[in-house]
């Protein structure tokens, strides 16, 4: 806290040093006059204040720095480079201790796989053999229970039995063949053709058996929807044949010669029946081995005597092509293996049995080695190695093993861990003709790679990581210790500056000491207190009741300073009207313009009060010319403000350019300090305050009023020409009658040089007369589509323009709407259709009144899917037809009446939108009906603001009464009901369906469901405004007794849901249509005498049988008893306005006790103001 004041104050030192340096350059503003460079070299003095009071922190920031940085630089260096040798040295180290776990997991696992790929790989071929050998002791006891003789047998179902080898195992397929010798061979052929029908039988157990395993593709397949295995069924050959050349050639008989034709076959094929299997070569040569194995008494295999033997590798040809897709042919070059299987006439014995046939199971040898890895591993190479000198190499996975080729395949890198698993068919002893296999096993690159882990780089990483820490923490360190000392710096300059900004730069250094002695002080009596209080020390900060402040007081005695007070005109009746964003809009807008000037001027200012803006020059630094100055400054103020307004009237609405601002200045001594309390602030005292708020006061709008001191010092600097005396005595609170003047100033070269650039404005547009003229220029003729050239004054115009501001924002958020919620758009052709059946001839708008108006249901994706309304873009051809539309409308409401008028119905358009920006938006889902539906359907909004605009056009300026009692044509039209509010609709709607406002239409409704809605809205809204019929206000009652009273609901939510938001859209247009009564004072004054106006014009005109002069006063109180207050009252009851339901009923309240209390009188106003401009 020493540090940051003693900062602070050496900076305020700074600054005043520059301060001094134009203290007496007052001749700096004399010499500005027709002078283009003041506005600079006031900028320069400026800028340089404000780099004055800084440069002397930034120099000691700037020392500390330094000093510190020298203190660890080499520290700092020596510490960072130890530790990165270290956290180099240590990763290296993790990163090979980490690499050589990976090693040792990959080959441990391995091993493990190895062992199970050995164990598995004997056994899957055993069962293979089982499988054969046990279907081929099925045939041989079907036979002996059948007694059949061989060759002439069949087995039963042999497709379930041949199923059952071909589904468990690796076989694709599982052939039967009896022998038959020649002299067997005609009756053979007289057998088969005779039983053929085991293969019709073998089609039908194909449906019915449920799934077995395809060996080919080593998956499971369902029979029936197995493409290649559906049977065609075709003739079997009725003679034993061979191929030759790819095709069937019958055997030529051979005497004493034997025969294996393929008789029954899973799965069955027509084609396959009595080709020989021996005319296969290699089938041929295992057949002998066989035969030697069953002349031999001792079996050779440890599998049984009866064990089959199985082939080399070989391509499967012609001989059992049929087990293969046209797409799939490629398949028979892999390596396939057969099973050779002896059948015998009977179990029993090898010396009691004698060989009747052969069983071929058929193989791929990629199917032995499927499924022998565990889940999830890949990887291992197998190569199949037999005594003939053949080779082969798979890919074995988890799932299936993939053949690579006729050579071993396996990577050079890997050969020290080549394991072998000999002789897998494990045959105990060497048959001649067949073929031992051993699998020789290996690693491959995808297997290391799969345990290949991140876990090196991970925790070199970490290493690297922790001391990365660690030289953070130092860096840290060190950058916490020049960030605490550039904070009490930078604290320092920032309480300078927000001192400075509050107060006058020696008042700011002084409070700037007292704190520093302060916190000693405080300091000092907290210890005292500890010691010397029985019951306990006083909180910090804390002081005794009663006590007085023994500090000096931070005041001075200014003797020549001029003080200006500035207040807005209208501002309370205006902000009555708008949200309390707008107003604090416009109070910013406005003041930070004067705020700029007042820099440019080098005037302090002091507060701003409510609308009240207070600023003094003369102090804190003395400027002889203080007047001049002061008097140049309000002349800015006042010619700023009426730009500014005219540009935010598009944003704040219709009135916003009615506002005025009324200016007093007082030259004199003045007292300026500090009071030492809560939320402390710089202050004026004095005689010459109170008299420069009494000129403010007492001044007139848009002018700027002067006491007769300050008046006086101008003509003694030779500005008389800028004062102009004022013709009336001022009565002044306290000081009696006063003399004051006005100032005006005109062609100043000096105040255009400093404010043009900041208000834009015209340097001769001074005083009343030019600020008016700002708001009034002449308005040209608008050409409305009604064909009428009607001329709109310049303020007629900018309410055009407000309103079609309005509606271009809620036609934005309907697009936006439609778009989220994909809402469909009808053709053209229908919604012009649609258009001219809508309203049938003959109906009035009195008929179209609906008791509940449909709107959409809740849809959660206008939530989530929300648009940004403001990147909606509308058609410059649509915005053209909407300004025009709002023009006709505005040119066809009648000027001479005074309340009936384009700008009531803009002021009743005003309240509607403040309306339904209060709604309370639905938050909470489908259930959640707090605004009734309203806030979620901007089209309804939308009807309800066009409405508004269009609820009087065309209005004639006498009661539906008088119209019906003098029989007119509308009366008789509108059958007397409702006659005003009915033509009001026909010629906003009628206008509105003219061909040239066609693509506003179909911006405003694109489908039929929207344009009826739209019609409902309009036609319910402006209906509502009729207050007077009977009929209408008993349906309104009877409706909000329906929907708001609970014992009268219905079942259907959605119904009462409507019926309420229906109700609330009558209750926004009538407490529209009558808002001034429930808004400012003066906002209903003014409108109700406009009333009387019209009321008396129509007296007069013999248009009205009472005069309103006596009844105008009791009628206003029961108006405001039996209308205006109840209609407040229920605004509340609906729940949807928020706030302005309660600022509703305190307005209507506050103006009916003040129409009862002055009531009279006004009236008798109102008939003096008549009778004065008849």
């Amino acid at each position: 806290m020493k540090d940051t004041s003693i900062s602070a104050a050496n900076a305020l030192v700074d600054s005043e040093i520059l301060q001094e340096r134009y203290r007496d350059e007052d001749d700096f503003d004399e010499d500005i006059e027709g002078s283009s460079s003041g506005q600079s070299a006031t900028t320069f003095s400026n800028r340089d204040l404000e780099r004055g009071g800084s440069d002397g922190a930034k120099e000691l920031r700037d020392t500390v720095i330094k000093n510190e940085e020298r203190a660890v630089k080499r520290s700092r260096c020596l510490v960072g480079t130890g530790i990165a040798i270290c956290a180099l040295a240590i990763s290296i180290a993790v990163y090979l201790i980490a690499k050589r776990s990976d090693q040792s997991s990959f080959e441990l696992e391995y091993e493990g796989i190895i062992k199970d790929v050995q164990t598995l790989v004997r056994w899957e071929v055993r069962y293979n053999f089982a499988l054969v050998e046990q279907l081929s002791s099925s045939i041989s006891i079907a036979a002996g229970y059948l007694n059949s003789s061989f060759p002439f047998h069949t087995e039963p179902q042999y497709e379930i039995s041949g199923g059952f080898v071909d589904g468990m195992g690796g076989i694709m397929s599982a052939a039967f063949a009896p022998l038959v010798t020649e002299e067997q061979r005609e009756e053979w052929a007289n057998y088969t053709m005779a039983n053929q029908g085991w293969i019709k039988e073998s089609a039908y157990l194909k449906k019915v058996h449920p799934v077995h395993r395809d060996a080919l593709h080593g998956t499971i397949q369902d029979h029936e929807h197995d493409r290649r295995r559906r049977l065609q069924e075709e003739n079997i050959s009725s003679v034993i044949y061979r191929w030759e050349n790819g095709e069937k050639a019958p055997e030529l008989q051979q005497p004493g010669h034997v025969y294996a034709p393929l008789w029954q076959v899973s799965p069955a094929d027509y084609g396959a029946v009595n080709a020989n299997l021996l005319s296969d070569p290699r089938i041929a040569s295992l057949y002998m081995s066989m035969l030697k194995m069953h002349e031999n008494a001792t079996s050779n295999f440890d599998v049984g005597k009866n064990s089959g033997v199985l082939s080399s590798n070989f391509e499967v040809g012609d001989l059992f092509d049929f087990l293969f897709d046209p797409e799939e042919k490629h398949m028979k070059k892999d390596p396939h293996g057969f099973i050779l299987q002896p059948v015998y006439d009977k179990l029993a014995e090898p010396e009691h049995q004698k060989l009747v046939g052969i069983l071929v199971g058929i193989t791929p040898f990629g199917n032995l080695l499927d499924r022998l890895l565990p889940d999830g591993r890949d990887g291992v190479l197998g190569v199949l190695k037999d005594d003939c000198g053949n080779v082969m190499s798979f890919d074995m996975s988890s799932s299936k093993a993939y053949f690579l080729g006729y050579e071993d395949l396996h990577e050079p890198e890997f050969n020290d861990y080549a394991r072998i698993e000999e002789n897998i068919e494990m045959y105990q002893k060497r048959v001649e003709g067949v073929c031992t296999h051993d699998l020789y096993l290996y690693p491959s690159s995808k297997l290391r790679d799969s345990y290949t882990t991140s876990r090196p780089a991970l925790y070199t990483t970490l290493v690297a990581l922790a001391f990365a820490v660690v030289m953070a923490l130092f860096v840290l360190y060190d950058w916490t210790v020049t960030r605490r000392q550039n904070k009490t710096i930078n604290t320092a300059l920032t309480t300078q500056a927000i001192v400075t900004s509050l107060f006058p730069a020696e008042v700011g250094k002084q409070m700037i000491n007292e704190a520093h002695q302060g916190k000693e002080e405080e300091h000092a009596q907290k210890q005292n207190n500890e010691k010397s209080v029985p019951n306990g020390p006083l909180a910090a900060g804390q002081t005794e009741m009663g006590a007085i402040n023994n500090q000096t007081a931070l005041a001075r005695l200014y003797p020549e300073a001029t003080v200006m007070f500035a207040d807005l005109v209208g501002f309370t009746a205006w902000s009555s009207l708008r949200s309390p964003e707008q107003v604090f809009r416009l109070l910013e807008t406005l003041y930070s313009s004067f705020d700029e000037m007042a820099n440019r001027r080098r005037v302090f200012k002091v507060e701003t009060i409510g609308d009240c803006y207070v600023a003094v020059c003369g102090l804190p630094q003395q400027r002889k010319n203080h007047h001049v100055i002061m008097s140049r400054y309000a002349q800015d103020c006042l010619q700023a403000i009426g730009p500014l307004l005219q540009k935010l009237e598009m944003e704040l609405g219709p009135d916003t350019t009615e506002l005025g601002i009324r200016i007093g200045l007082n030259s004199g001594p003045v007292t300026a300090g500090v009071l030492r309390a809560e939320r402390a602030r710089f202050q004026l005292f004095g005689d010459t305050v109170n008299t420069a708020a009494r000129m403010e006061s007492t001044g007139q709008r848009n002018r700027i009023q002067i006491s007769q001191d300050t008046a006086d010092l101008l003509t003694e600097g030779g500005r008389g020409h800028w004062v102009v005396p004022r013709t009336e005595v001022v009565d002044v609170k306290g000081k009696g009658q006063l003399k004051t003047c006005w100032l005006v100033i005109k062609n100043d070269s000096a105040m255009s040089a400093i404010s043009g650039s900041t208000s834009g404005t015209d340097s001769s547009s001074t005083g009343t007369n030019e600020l008016q003229h700002s708001l009034e220029q002449p308005a040209p003729a608008i050409q409305t589509s009604l064909g009428a050239s009607r001329k709109l004054d310049a303020k007629s115009r900018r309410l055009v323009d407000w309103n079609t501001d309005i509606l271009l924002r809620l036609l934005r958020v309907i697009v936006s709407h439609r778009q989220t919620m994909g809402i469909a758009s009808d053709a053209p052709d229908e919604m012009r259709m649609a258009e001219d059946v809508l309203v049938k001839p003959g109906t009035i708008a009195f008929d179209e009144l609906a008791d509940i108006i449909s709107l959409p249901g809740y849809d959660s994706r206008g939530d989530k899917n929300k648009l940004d309304v403001e990147s909606v873009k509308i058609g410059e051809s649509v915005a053209d037809q909407l300004r025009d539309f709002v023009a006709s409308i505005a040119s066809l409401y009648h000027s001479e009446n005074d309340f009936h008028n384009w700008e009531h119905a803009t002021h009743v358009t005003m309240s509607v939108n403040k309306l339904l920006t209060r709604i309370t938006d639905s938050k909470g889902g489908e259930s959640d009906f707090s605004s009734y539906g309203l806030s979620k359907d901007p089209l309804t909004s939308f009807a309800v603001v066009l409405s508004a605009l269009v609820h009087d056009v065309d209005h004639g300026g006498v009661p539906n009464a008088q119209l019906v009692k003098e029989g007119t044509e509308l009366a008789a039209k509108y059958k007397n009901k409702s006659v005003a509010e009915s033509r009001s609709v026909d010629v906003a709607w009628d206008l509105l369906m003219q061909d040239s406002y066609e693509d506003l239409r179909r911006m405003i409704y694109c489908n039929k469901q929207e344009l009826k809605r739209l019609r409902q809205v309009v036609v319910a809204s402006v209906m509502a405004t009729d207050i007077a019929d009977k009929e209408l206000k008993t349906k309104r009652n009877t409706r909000w007794e329906k929907a708001f009273n609970e014992s009268c609901y219905d079942a259907d939510e959605k119904e009462n849901t409507d019926r309420k938001a229906t109700i609330v859209i009558e209750h926004i247009m009538q407490a529209s249509d009558i808002a001034h009564t429930m808004q400012h004072w003066h906002i209903y004054r003014k409108w109700n005498e406009r009333l009387f106006r019209e009321m008396q014009g129509a007296y007069k005109s013999g248009r009205s049988t009472a005069d309103p002069a006596t009844f105008w006063y009791k009628g206003e109180i029961g108006f405001f008893d039996f209308y205006i207050i109840p209609l407040a009252k229920k605004l509340k009851e609906c729940g949807v306005f928020g706030v302005s339901s309660d600022e509703y009923l305190s307005y209507a309240q506050a103006n009916r006790r003040e129409w009862a209390e002055k009531g009279e009188q006004i009236v008798q106003e109102y008939l003096v103001k008549v009778s004065e401009e008849s």
